[in-house]
């Protein structure tokens, strides 16, 4: 599990998976989920790590109640 900002040089950008890397649509740039892109016009580039907790709904809602599921 990995989360980043979609940022990159100041406009945001768009995945989809393809095989084992994402590709986004703004540059065609394959990305791995290392946030690094590999190949194409940003390769090189490192998004921008976000904070984010990953955890099982039972472990959550067991300490936040109060929590509404919207499916």
């Amino acid at each position: 599990m990995a989360a980043y900002s979609p940022r990159v040089r100041g406009r945001d950008l768009t995945w989809a998976r393809s095989g084992a890397v994402f590709v986004d649509a703004q540059t065609g740039s394959r990305w791995n989920i290392a946030g690094e892109a590999v190949s194409g016009p940003l390769r090189g580039v490192r998004l921008e790590p976000v904070r984010h907790l990953d955890t099982f709904w039972f472990a959550w809602v067991a300490f936040q109640p109060d929590t509404d599921l919207i499916t």
